[in-house]
């Protein structure tokens, strides 16, 4: 059981969000049991929670992004493992580079020094090519360890998941090449945007209530907003 595992479990610590509770049950579920079999429960359980929060409506985009990159490393992981049985027999993992320096700062490395591109497409087939070069570099798919959680810099809008996702597709985790990468970057985008009309609706729905005199927009208490008729002040000897 890792230090950290021990730490939270000691302080009571449930998950700052749903996805990090599901990563704390998969992480003692590893602590609890070191065969395969068992393991390969875990990430499928993890892989199916995370892929919920991704859909989930009540997901903040940051969770979202995390719990894309998890369900993504789940599957990942377990094709990996799939690959290294032979005649039966499970062997170790030859895997001993980070995927993170060995592929991921290299295709970011790559990215940083090419010259700008007129779309998104362009740039993901340069990400996904220079993250073919570094695996082949450190020897193959097989010597590659891909993290259960993959985290990137939150600065930069999107482009910090270019050299992840070029790394992923190129592992083998991320079907349909360069065109895949740039849709999921677009369909994130979409999904933030998304968001933040969500937020600023809600703000204007409520600043409406707030301000409203006569007849105003007002929350509902079982969910969304309804119209409301303000009860208007009468003398006390008005007929």
């Amino acid at each position: 059981m890792g230090t950290k595992l021990k730490e939270r479990l000691s302080k009571g610590q449930q998950g700052v969000n749903p996805l990090d509770g599901f990563c704390r049950k998969h992480d003692i579920a590893y602590s609890q049991s070191s065969d395969l079999q068992d393991r390969h429960k875990a990430d499928y359980e993890l892989e199916q929670r995370a892929w919920e929060r991704v859909k989930s409506k009540d997901a903040k985009f940051g969770e979202k992004a995390a719990a894309w990159l998890v369900t993504t490393a789940m599957k990942a992981k377990r094709n990996l493992d799939k690959r290294i049985k032979q005649g039966g027999r499970v062997t170790k993992s030859p895997q001993t580079n980070s995927f993170r320096r060995g592929v991921i700062k290299k295709v970011a490395k790559v990215l940083k020094q090419s010259p700008p591109q007129s779309t998104l497409k362009k740039s993901a087939s340069i990400a996904l090519n220079a993250a073919r070069v570094a695996i082949k570099n450190v020897g193959g798919k097989k010597k590659v360890r891909v993290p259960r959680i993959i985290p990137f810099d939150h600065s930069g809008g999107f482009l910090p998941l270019l050299p992840i996702l070029g790394a992923l597709g190129a592992v083998g985790s991320l079907a349909g090449g360069a065109s895949t990468i740039a849709k999921t970057i677009i369909d994130a985008k979409n999904a933030k945007k998304k968001l933040e009309e969500d937020h600023r609706h809600n703000a204007a729905m409520e600043s409406i209530g707030a301000k409203g005199s006569g007849l105003y927009l007002r929350k509902n208490r079982r969910g969304g907003f309804g119209l409301y008729l303000k009860k208007q002040q009468h003398p006390k000897n008005y007929q």
